[in-house]
């Protein structure tokens, strides 16, 4: 049986930390925001795992597909994981304004 893909839509990333100019010293964190759907149905995907690669940090979508993950500002793979999936690895600048994305 082949592994179905999942599209993921991150809606926006929110800058949440302290400014870097006012404490250079201080890690920047963002919580990252998006929705979880089947590529081909379009339908939410609940209870996708959501986690930065590497680290500890991760959180689980609700039965909605949706997700909300705080993690540091910077360079990261975000890797999105569902039984009967193939998992999904994204790497990018998570310190930014982040733009819209889907994977597919």
């Amino acid at each position: 049986m082949e592994a179905m893909k999942l599209t993921v839509f991150i809606l926006f990333g929110l800058f949440i930390g302290a400014s870097p100019c006012a404490f250079p010293l201080m890690a920047q964190d963002i919580t990252l925001k998006g929705r979880v759907v089947d590529r081909e149905s379009r339908a939410p995907l609940s209870y996708v795992t959501v986690f930065v690669n590497n680290t500890s940090t991760g959180t689980v979508a609700n039965e909605n597909g949706l997700f909300e993950l705080k993690m540091a500002a910077g360079r990261h793979e975000l890797v999105l994981s569902l039984m009967g999936y193939e998992n999904l690895v994204f790497a990018n600048d998570f310190s930014g304004d982040l733009p819209h994305f889907v994977f597919q």
